[in-house]
């Protein structure tokens, strides 16, 4: 679950730039 929550983090991130 924890991988998850990192690879939606940086997914939002990506996504936010």
């Amino acid at each position: 679950m924890g991988e998850t929550a990192e690879a939606d983090g940086k997914w939002l991130i990506s996504m936010n730039k």
